[in-house]
Parts: C-alpha cells; sequence; structure tokens
C-alpha cells in the first residue's frame, strides 16, 4: 500500500518494495486515478504486480492518491491451477518470472510456450500434451506476458460415452444398409 500526493510522488509506503519508487506520476494508471478509481497490471523486471489507485477527495480537489497492489507470484497460480486444471506462468522480458507449477513435464511445455506469438494457441508435445495460449498482461508497451496450458483432452472425462455415441447412426444407417442389400437378392 502507498499513499501518492497529486503529483504521483510516494508519501508513504507499506510492503511491496517495488511501490517505494520516487514517483509514479508519469504512469497511466496514476493519470487515470487522479480523475476516478483505476486499476492495472504493472511489470517488473523481477516480478508482475496488480495494482488499484483512488484519489482521496478533500471537497472538490484531489488531495492524495491511495495505491495497493499486490505481487503475483507461485501461490495465485497455484490456486489457479488447482481449480481450472490450467498451468500457469508469467514472462517478462522473455524470461520466466513466476510460475504455478514445478513440475518438470509443466516447466519443459512453458519453456517451449514462450516462442508462442501473443493471442495465439498452439500445441505443445510433449510426454504430456498442451494446448498453449500466451497473452499480454496490459497495453503498455514493457507488460508481461501470461502463458496459460491447458492439458490435452483433460475435459474429455466428461464426456464420457459421447464420442462413442456420435458414431451409433452410422453404425444404424450401414446396418440398415446390410439389411436391404440382403433382403433385396432374396
Amino acid at each position: 500500500m502507498a499513499v501518492l500526493d497529486v503529483t504521483g510522488k510516494v508519501g508513504a509506503v507499506s510492503g511491496i518494495d517495488a511501490m517505494k519508487k520516487d514517483g509514479f506520476g508519469q504512469t497511466a494508471a496514476v493519470k487515470t486515478g487522479m480523475e476516478k478509481a483505476t486499476s492495472d497490471v504493472w511489470s517488473l523486471p523481477d516480478s508482475v504486480l496488480v495494482i488499484a489507485v483512488a484519489p482521496v477527495v478533500s471537497g472538490n480537489q484531489v488531495a492524495a492518491l491511495l495505491m495497493i497492489g499486490f505481487e503475483i507470484g507461485q501461490p495465485v497460480l497455484s490456486a489457479i491451477e488447482q481449480t481450472l486444471g490450467v498451468s500457469g506462468a508469467l514472462v517478462v522480458a522473455d524470461r520466466v518470472v513466476v510460475r504455478g507449477s514445478a513440475d518438470p513435464a509443466v516447466s519443459s511445455a512453458l519453456e517451449s510456450a514462450r516462442a508462442v506469438a501473443e493471442g495465439t494457441t498452439r500445441p505443445i508435445p510433449g510426454p504430456r500434451p498442451f494446448l498453449a495460449r500466451v497473452t499480454k498482461t496490459s497495453d503498455s508497451a514493457a507488460a508481461a506476458r501470461a502463458v496459460w496450458l491447458v492439458p490435452r483432452h483433460h475435459r474429455a472425462v466428461l464426456f464420457g460415452p459421447v464420442p462413442q455415441a456420435l458414431w451409433m447412426p452410422v453404425l444404424a444407417v450401414a446396418a440398415m444398409l446390410l439389411l436391404s442389400i440382403v433382403w433385396t437378392r432374396r
């Protein structure tokens, strides 16, 4: 948490060391925060932060800005993986800064997935095949990239016998055709 003056200079800070900079006045989040509450994702050389900025208004003037931020780290990505079955990592400047899984198969797939173009999905072969999707965390030129790995067919169990049942009409037509051929030859 940090309190900023109206120019974006840090007045007081608690918590994340990355928020102890001299000033944030030139960032889009702080500029927008002068008018209304906003949020953004910031990419730092060794981490990624989610921040929220809100104006502290006295009368009809902004007296200060309140900034709250938290680091997107391994616990956040692990919780996503446990809940959805999707592994993730954050890449800053072509370097993985945080990943949700320590599994070697996932780590290897994440390294391969770093080369996937933003906004595209590509299969990643390996002992456990994945589909990789890469997205930017914000519109900034220096934004981090989120790499998501979805295990191939990871929800196939939910469908059970549906794929086999889809072939039933074909088998029924083939049986009817065979029966009609047999009966017409008699």
